[in-house]
This record gives structure tokens, sequence and C-alpha cells, in this order.
């Protein structure tokens, strides 16, 4: 570890390219013999003294000759001194010394002098281009002022350079009036604006000589683009010792903002008048945005009050406008202030602010977040306050909620007894929130510490129904919460239901049906929800989906009308899931545009990421594999690293993964799920092994070895349907075609038994019949049989499973119908390769080439740039964007997250090599004409 950086100046010019390039062509002019007027203009620090100082570097390097002088403010009395300081400097001044000192002597009129100046800079302008740079010029004398007008009027035939660096907010009248005269007569006028991220990231570089890392860059943010307040910091931090090199990356140490920065600060807040330095160190008090009204009411006064004190904030650069409310323009400057109060005063100020917010009938959360800024750790008054704040915006601000839980716990005492029921709230809303590892990270936390039995299963409970965890965690805090003792009923009740859904969602529907009788059902709504729906995924398993259909409209019913809670959310994944499995996709989307609705409107972040993946299973079971590819497109980016573990999402982008590789036989996926498969821990939940079994033995039927495929999956109970994987309805049918080739008769059995099962059990379903003739006519090898099932499964939503069908009985006609045999391949590989099932296609091509029939497979790949190398998903966002749908509104409308329609769009937005909405929607007008 090292401290970087030495002090001293800067040496490069960082961000000021544009004002350089009008430099440059001034100095062109210049070279040519025209005279000019450049004037700068900024806030202070943003940098006007250093762009003089390198256009002098420049001038030098280019042959002009320079002289500069500074308007000192001491010296605003003082006529021509900024002049003077100009002229009168150097070896070879451009003034004598004898006209210099009857300069200063003028009194009133000076046009005589002025003269002899100007004959001077004409002379020295004759020898060689001239240009003469001053620095502050909003503290020239009135006199100077009209000095400089003359001048530059009466020298417009020289080769003079006059560049001029002006404060804007600080300079009187006169001078606002001398640089509109200039711009009327023909001086450009150039605003410095703040620096661009990646310039300040360079001055960092040029002052600490090492890369900055996240911290240090964050924190430079606050300086919003000024370079001396980015200077003053980063000085600041040196002298200070707060910056150290770590493997090449300069860190920093928190705390208070540097002396140096207050130091600047506190010169910037000396120049407001007594009553706008008190408004304005009241006002970094206030929320980051605050209104004039509470702002005024904070100070006791009225809004017209403030009038000369906005004024003044504004003119020094201090407060900016943001919509229709106020901030500071450096967040820096307001950390400053709120460092430089003595904390007792800041507690009190926050304190009045709170009462303020509460008289003026804040936003909770904004009253909250200040009761919290200002509360002591165990003041319960503000801890109640903050609690009731996030309850009041949990259903419409999951976010705000969370945070605000967070922050009540902080000022709760290591051991309060309130904060096992404070942990559990702020777990459910950081999960519902989508900061689920938070949730973990906190909930893990508390269980770390000595929890009475109560609280350690209340929290144990928050943890076991984060469905976005792996099973295998979920069921190990019901099972430790179960052993806990004397726990009430209904508490000891929920952990129960919770084991039995876990059990199901694990791939353990024995183990779940068994839990859940040992339920001891009560009045709980959640207890008898979460046990009916492990009962419903059970039913799933064994092929009831009849019974697990009604069973789910009757826990639907249930909860009709009562509070909103996230466990409710689980109720439509299983219902869409059942729908899908019995070939009703649409209706299963309908369910799906529904809850992605409500949780929308309870801003339930992870639900609406949980039903985009599951948005892609359905596209699965519909066959649309091209969606499904580019939705669950990251296996090129993560198969190679990521572990597959028990939660929902992992396993079905396992699945799902799995399903393509089946289907489309990508050599470079395959090896990439294959090596998935083979990460997959020998302790993960039933169903994630049986997955990666799956997949180990799809590789292994095509090296042409079954009989080893049937050893990969012996012990796989091949459930009629897994939990909430409607695609997978079907796998069965390929288990019997491996134990066919193997010619394993007891293998063949068991999968046409797990196949027959949903029809046995939920007869009158048309697929179920289809896949049941379809194992039925596969095992007496009748064609009969198979084409009465290719045509149940026709017209179904499940085309893959009438492919499928269609493909054995052209097998199974073999040379006894030719002419059958070839129109039923045929149709099998059309719908093959019209739902982008390449592999299939291919196998099947292979059978009808042999029969003289011969038709090609063609896949052309997709171009890097343009619109035909958008994914069906991107093309999908960007007519949406097109047609003036905000990021919100398309996500909506697509069932994805906003996170995943921005993802999609700056992806489009590389591929057409555009920057703006607007470019987009010329290009989709272009292509719609």
């Amino acid at each position: 570890m090292s401290t970087p950086g030495s002090d001293g100046p800067m040496p490069h010019t960082r961000g000021r390219e544009p004002e350089l390039a009008a430099v440059e062509e001034s100095f062109s002019a210049l070279l040519r013999g025209s005279s000019a007027v450049l004037v700068f203009e900024g806030p202070p620090g943003i940098g006007k003294s250093r762009l003089l100082r390198e256009v002098s570097v420049r001038a030098a390097r280019s042959g002009i000759r320079t002289v500069a002088g500074t308007a000192l403010e001491g010296q605003r009395a003082c006529p021509f001194a900024m002049l003077l300081s100009a002229l009168d400097e150097g070896e070879e001044p451009v003034v004598g010394e004898r006209l210099a000192r009857r300069l200063v002597a003028t009194s009133g009129s000076a046009e005589w002098a002025l003269q002899e100046v100007a004959a001077a800079i004409e002379a020295a302008a004759a020898d060689g281009p001239l240009t003469v740079l001053i620095d502050d010029l909003q503290w020239a004398h009135s006199e100077t002022l009209a000095g400089l007008r003359r001048l530059v009027d009466g020298l417009r035939r020289s080769p003079v350079l006059w560049m001029l660096a002006v404060t804007t907010g600080w300079a009187p009248p006169l001078v606002a009036e001398t640089l509109a005269w200039l711009e009327a007569t023909g001086a450009r006028r150039v605003r410095l604006g703040k620096l661009p991220g990646p310039a300040v990231a360079q001055i960092l570089f040029d002052v600490v000589g090492e890369p900055a890392g996240s911290v240090l860059l964050e924190l430079t943010e606050q300086a919003d683009g000024n370079p001396a307040l980015v200077a003053a910091l980063v000085r600041g931090l040196q002298e200070e010792q707060r910056l150290h090199t770590v493997d090449g990356q300069v860190l920093v140490c928190a705390g208070a903002p540097p002396r140096r920065v207050m130091q600047l600060i506190e010169l910037r807040l000396n120049r407001l008048s007594a009553a706008a330095q008190r408004a304005v160190r009241v006002a970094a008090v206030l929320p980051r945005r605050f209104s004039v009204a509470h702002w005024a009411a904070t100070l006791d006064q009225r809004p017209s009050e403030l009038i000369e004190i906005i004024a003044e904030a504004f003119d020094a650069d201090l407060l900016v406008e943001d919509d229709d409310q106020l901030r500071f323009r450096h967040g820096l400057f307001r950390q400053a202030l709120v460092a430089a109060t003595p904390r007792s005063l800041h507690r009190a100020l926050q304190r009045e602010v709170t009462g303020v917010l509460l008289a003026t009938g804040a936003a909770p959360t904004e009253i909250a977040l200040r009761m919290a800024d200002s509360a002591e750790v165990g003041d319960r008054e503000a801890v109640a306050l903050v609690r009731q704040a996030a309850d009041v915006i949990a259903a419409s601000d999951s976010q705000s909620a969370a945070e605000l839980s967070v922050r009540a716990l902080r000022l709760l005492p290591p051991h309060d007894p309130a904060r096992s029921s404070l942990v559990t709230d702020a777990v459910h809303l950081l999960h519902r929130a989508g900061r689920s590892d938070e949730a973990r990270e906190l909930g893990d936390s508390a269980l770390a510490g000595a929890l009475s039995a109560v609280p350690e299963a209340e929290v144990r409970l928050s943890l076991a129904s984060m469905y976005t965890r792996p099973t295998g965690d979920r069921l190990r805090d019901n099972l430790l919460a179960l052993e806990l003792p004397a726990l009430p009923p209904v508490l000891r009740a929920r952990h129960q239901a919770w084991l039995a859904y876990n059990l199901a969602m694990s791939g353990r529907p024995e183990e779940a049906e068994k839990s859940a009788a040992e339920v001891r059902l009560c009045d709980d709504l959640q207890t008898r929800v979460l046990t009916e729906l492990a009962l419903t995924a059970a039913d799933s398993a064994y092929g009831r989906i009849t019974a697990a259909l009604h069973r789910i409209e009757v826990v639907a019913e249930q909860v009709r009308g009562a509070p909103y809670a996230d466990w409710q959310e689980i109720i439509p994944f299983h219902r869409a899931h059942l729908l899908a499995v019995s070939s009703r996709v649409a209706d299963a989307r309908s369910v799906l545009e529904g809850a992605v609705s409500r949780a929308r409107h309870v801003s339930a972040t992870v639900i609406v990421d949980a039903w985009a993946g599951f948005d892609g299973l359905l596209s699965l079971a519909a066959g649309r594999l091209c969606e499904v590819r580019d939705e669950f497109a990251p296996v090129h980016d993560t198969a190679d690293t990521d572990e597959i573990t028990g939660d929902y999402a992992a396993i079905a982008r396992l699945s799902a993964w799995t399903s393509l590789y089946v289907h489309q036989g990508d050599a470079e996926l395959a090896r990439r799920v294959v090596a998935a498969a083979r990460r997959v821990p020998g302790g993960a939940p039933p169903n994630v092994r049986r997955l990666a079994r799956r997949v180990l033995a799809e590789r292994e039927v095509r090296r042409g070895d079954p009989a080893k495929a049937l050893r990969l999956i012996s012990d796989d109970p091949l459930p009629a349907t897994p939990p909430l994987l409607p695609h997978d309805f079907g796998y069965h049918v390929r288990v019997l075609r491996t134990a066919l080739a193997a010619r394993d008769p007891s293998a063949a059995e068991r999968a046409a038994e797990a196949a027959t099962l949903p029809y046995r059990e939920s007869p009158g379903i048309r697929v179920f019949e289809g896949v049941a003739a379809h194992v039925q006519g596969l095992l007496t090898a009748d064609p009969q049989v198979l084409a009465d099932a290719a045509r149940l499964l026709e017209g179904t939503e499940r085309p893959l499973l009438f492919a499928s069908a269609a493909e054995d009985v052209g097998r199974a006609l073999g040379e006894h119908d030719e002419r059958g045999a070839v129109a039923q391949l045929s149709a099998a590989f059309d719908t093959y390769l019209e739902h982008d099932a390449a592999a299939d296609a291919r196998r099947v091509g292979r059978v009808l080439a042999a029969k003289g029939a011969a038709r090609r497979v063609v896949t052309r790949g997709r171009p890097d740039t343009g619109w035909e190398s958008l994914t069906s998903a991107e093309l999908k966002v960007v007519r949406l964007i097109a047609e003036g749908a905000t990021n919100r509104e398309a996500a909506a409308r697509l069932i994805l997250s906003p996170h995943t329609v921005s993802s999609h769009l700056r992806s489009a937005f590389t591929k057409l090599n555009i920057n703006s909405r607007r470019e987009l929607a010329k290009i989709v007008d272009a292509l719609d004409a």
C-alpha cells in the first residue's frame, strides 16, 4: 500500500477541447492580421484561469506574444489597475514606466492617456501579433471598463487578440453592459460548463498518478464537474493522507470533506450577505431537493422574503433549479456545510425541518428519511415514524420502503427485542424490491446474533419465503425453525406449510404431501394457501392436472379481497403453469399479464423479473425457440462460470438451455450446457440434479450410447410435470425413444407409465390424450395409433409435440406406405423448421433424403450490425419505443422488467449505430414506408 500523488500544478488542461478549438481559431485569425475578442464566462472554480494559462502556453508555441493581467477585488477603486497589470509587466512592457505612472495618477477623463496606451499597443502589435489576457474582469474599475471598450474599438485594424475571463454572478451591472457591448461589436462569448466524467477521471490520474477507484470517482461526482472543487478535494485528501494505492487503484478513506474543501466553500459562502449565508446553511439540512415553501417555513419567513436570498445563491452558483424544486449545484458543497455544523446543532435543525415537513404535508418518505437522519440510536419515536412510513408506501414504492426499513433498523440497539420483527419486514421489502442478496445478508446477520425462539423463527420464515433463494436453503430454515421450542401455533403452522411447499418445489412431492398432512390448519390464510399450493404442486407432479386446476381456483378465490401479501403472487404462477401444461398457453399468458400488472402496481420488482423468465418458458412450451434463445441468451456469457443452484431462476435457465440444446443442436451451446450440468454440486436439490443428468443423458444419446443415457437417469421419477416448468411436458417421449433404442423394455414401460398418467388422471384434455396415444404407438410400433396421436396433437398450442408424433408416424410407416411416410415426415420437418428446431429438422431431413424426398435445412447467421442483426426480443422493444412508448410502458406491455427493456434498447442502439430514440423512429418509419 502506498500514498499516491504529490502536490503541484496539474500538467494538463482536461475536458476543454471545444474552448481550446475556439482559441486556435482566434490564433489563426490573429496570424492573418485580424483582431478579435474572446470572452470566457463561468461560475467560480470552473477553470477560466487555468484556461488562460493554457492559452498563454499555446500562444508562445505559435510565436504569438502574450501579456496577461488580473483585476483584483481589492483594486476595484483603482482606475486602470487591471490594464497596467497586463501592459506594465514583464521584461518588455507594452507601456513605459512614465506612461504607467501618469495613467495611475489620472482621475476623471483619461482620453489623452488612453490614446497613448492605444498607440503603445498598436506599436507592439506592429512587431508581431499580440494577445492580451485579462482575468477576473468582474472586479474591474468602471473607468477601466470604459477604457477597455475604447481600446478594443480603436485597435480593430491591429493584430490584437483580447481574451477576457469573467465570473458570472459576481459581475456588477457595468461589467454586464460591457460584455453585451463587446458581443454586439463582434466578440465571441464562450460559457464554460462542468467537465465531463472522463475529463474528471483524467484530472484524478494527473494528480494522483494512478487510476481512481470507484469510491473516489463517486466522491468526485459530488463536485459536479467543477475542476476547482475536484482539485481541492483530491489535494485535501492527499494532505490528510486519506488516499492509498492498492493493486494499482487509488482508494479513499471515508470521512468528512477535507479541510481544503471546507476552506474553499467558506470563501464562497463569505461573499454572501449575512441573511443569505444563514439561509444557505439551513438549506443544507433540508432534503437534497427542496421547495421554496419548505425552505421559507424552516426560516420562519414568507417565500417573498427569499427573493434576494435566492438571487444571491443563484448568482454565486450555490443553488440551482431542479424542475419545481431547488438543490445545491454541488453535492460536495452541501456535505461540507453539514460537516461544518456542530452535530448537536445539526440534529436540532433536522428535527426542526421534520416538524416543518409534517406541518406542511410533505410526503411520508421525505419526513421519515429526515427523521432517520436526525435521530439517535434508541430513538423509538423515530423508529415508529420511519416504520409507519415504510408501511404506507410499501404497496407503491418497495424500493423506498425497503430503504426506510433498513434506516429504522440502524436506529435500534443491537439487542433490542423489536429488531427481529423489523428485520422480518426489511427482508420482505428488500426481496420485493429485487434486492434479494441484501435481504439474505440481513437475515443471516440477524440469525448470527443471539435470538430467542420466536424472533429466530420469524426471521427464518422471512428467509424461507424468498423464492429467489435455493430451495435447499429455504428448507433448512423451515426445519431449523420447527425444532425451536414454544412457538406460537400460527408461526409453527406457517413454517410447516412453507416446508411442504418448498419440498414440492424441490421435486419431492411425496415428502411434500406428508408435510402438508402435518400442518395444523387454522384460520391463518397464509398457512391454508401455502398448504394448498404444496398439494397443487404434488398433484401436478403425479399428473392430477384437473384436480390441481380445481385446487388452484379455490385458492385464488380464498385470497380475493384479502390484504396484499407477497406470498399471494405464487398463486398465478401455478395457475399459468397448469394452463400451459394443458396446452392453454394463450390463457396462461393472460394470467401472466394480469399478474405482472398487479406486481407493477405494488412495485414488486422481484415478481416482475420472475414473470419475465416464466414468459420465456411459456414461449418454449409454444415452440417459439428463437424467442427463447433471445430471452435466455446469457448462456453464452454465464454458462461457463455460473453454478446452477436451486433457485427458480437458475432451474428455469438450465431447463431452457437443455431444451434449446435438444431441439437446435448448436455445438457451442451444447458444450456450454454440458459444462454447466457437470458443475451442479452433489448437494443440489433433487430437481436440479435431475435436470443436470438429463443434459448429460442427451449428450450420450447423441453419441450413440442410449444404454449409458438410461443409466444416468435411472433414478429420475419422471414426474408428469416438474414444478413450474410447463415446457417440460413431453420429455417422457424422448425417454421412451431412448429406452427402445437401448432395447430396455423395463425403462420403456416406466417412461410410458409416466407419460400416460396425466391422461388417466385427467381425461378429457386433448394434449394428454395425444401424448398417451403417442407413447402407446411407440411401444406397439402401431402406425395407426401414432397417426391418431398426431391428429390429436395437431392444432394444439404445443406444436413440437405434434411434430414429434408426426415424425414417429413417418418412421413407423417405413416402406409399407412410402407416400404416407413422406407426407408425415414432411409435416414434421416443416413444423420443426417453422419453430427453429434445426437439429430436429436435420434428423427428419436425413430420413426424407433416404426416401428420395430430400429437404434442406437452410439456416442463415444473424449479422452483427444493422436491422437484420436485431433479435426478436430487441425488435419488439424497438418498435414500441419507436411508437413513443417509454421504457416502463414497453416493459409493461412486453411483460419484462424495465432493466431488461433498457438492456435490449442499448443493444439495438449499438447494432444500429444510433444514439437517440428520434433516430430509431426514423429508421422504423423508413422500413415501414
